[in-house]
């Protein structure tokens, strides 16, 4: 049995140093004597470049399995059905790459996609998961007929986080429910202002109806959402590890930070948030809504202590899955932000991501949703 879990993959911060790189080189460490020359436009180590420099990690060759290695993960993949979520997004795609990849003998992977039938489904699955770069680099595993051993995984579903019944025809929906084993939710809306409504929609309530789902299936052994880092307090620190608690805001997590014109802690209630959002959807004129929409998820997620629409209506998913769980095994993962890939299957790709850009002294952040 698998209890709640929530793993934070942030990492303390270091103490900043000025130190001045040169041209990027391939770097092999022996010993710390050497590391004076990994820069080579700077004649003088800096100072403190011992403490500020360390190896790079090592790489091992092939997947856990292959090295006898690991903490079972590919092991626990064998056999098993899924129903993945998210999946043509960029974290859903390279899940389904490295699980493809590391442990073929899989089952079936139910993959729930937007679409407005089988055929519109089917098409996503193949232009914008089976056709990607990413897992174009299957051939080099399984040859030049890899796209058959990943047809006969993959299985398109239509369907939307988004509805009650996940948008899925029932006889379809009765099958999934009999055959799956894990639930990977992956699905939501990543831009960090986007319209409350919606991020309600993708990020609140998806995760509630996947997971009432989840409880009409008869074999289920894991419930795995992928929520975020920035659900936390926000502080620069390194913090312990919990769930949240229903109802609880992060202005009550953090009473330090309450304003002097700020008499009481907000209470979180949030069907009273949903209510709310349509209520205002209805008292303003359509070509108002998207802008005031923008404006109150803004707001809401200030005065309970989240900087933006997404940390906030990601937060109140986790609060949901939590509190109603039951008897489904949780496990919640708070990545960071995601860059692209290290190593596997190939360095450097990276597709519909959040990027930072910083022009003229000003930050912008440019990103796509991901509800599949």
């Amino acid at each position: 049995m698998i209890s709640s879990l929530s793993i934070n993959f942030s990492f303390p911060l270091l103490k900043p140093q000025t130190i001045h790189y040169g041209p990027f080189k391939t770097i092999n460490i022996k010993n710390r004597s050497q590391m004076k020359n990994y820069f080579s436009d700077n004649k003088k180590q800096p100072k403190g470049i011992n403490g500020s420099v360390v190896p790079s990690p090592k790489r091992g060759n092939g997947s856990e399995r292959e090295r006898g290695q690991g903490i079972g993960i590919a092991k626990f993949l064998q056999g098993k059905n899924y129903l993945v979520t998210g999946a043509t997004g960029f974290l859903g795609k390279v899940f389904l790459e490295k699980m493809l990849r590391t442990a073929p003998d899989v089952g079936q992977i139910f993959v729930l996609i937007k679409a407005k039938d089988k055929e519109a489904a089917l098409n996503r699955l193949k232009t914008e998961i089976i056709d990607s770069e990413l897992l174009k680099s299957l051939e080099e595993v399984y040859g030049k007929n890899y796209k058959t051993l990943v047809m006969s995984k993959l299985v398109a579903v239509p369907g939307c986080v988004c509805e009650y019944d996940l948008g899925m025809d029932p006889l379809r929906a009765n099958e999934i429910a009999a055959k799956v084993n894990v639930i990977v939710n992956s699905a939501a809306s990543t831009k960090f202002d986007e319209r409350y409504d919606v991020a309600l929609n993708s990020n609140t309530k998806g995760p509630s109806h996947l997971l009432n789902f989840a409880k009409s299936c008869k074999n289920i052994c894991l419930f795995l959402h992928i929520s975020t880092a920035y659900v936390s307090d926000g502080e620069a620190k390194i913090i312990q590890e919990s769930p949240l608690c229903m109802g609880e805001s992060n202005v009550s997590r953090k009473r330090n930070n309450i304003s002097e014109n700020q008499t009481s802690v907000p209470s979180l209630d949030i069907d009273n948030e949903m209510r709310l959002a349509t209520n205002i959807m209805e008292l303003v004129n359509d070509s108002e809504v998207a802008k005031e929409m923008k404006i109150l998820g803004l707001e809401r997620a200030k005065i309970h202590g989240w900087p933006n629409t997404y940390s906030f209506t990601k937060a109140m998913g986790e609060m949901i899955i939590t509190s109603l769980k039951g008897d489904i095994p949780l496990a919640i993962v708070r990545p960071t932000v995601i860059g692209s890939t290290y190593k596997e299957p190939f360095p450097g790709w990276i597709e519909g991501n959040s990027f930072h850009i910083i022009r003229n002294g000003k930050e912008k952040w440019s990103d796509r949703a991901n509800l599949s």
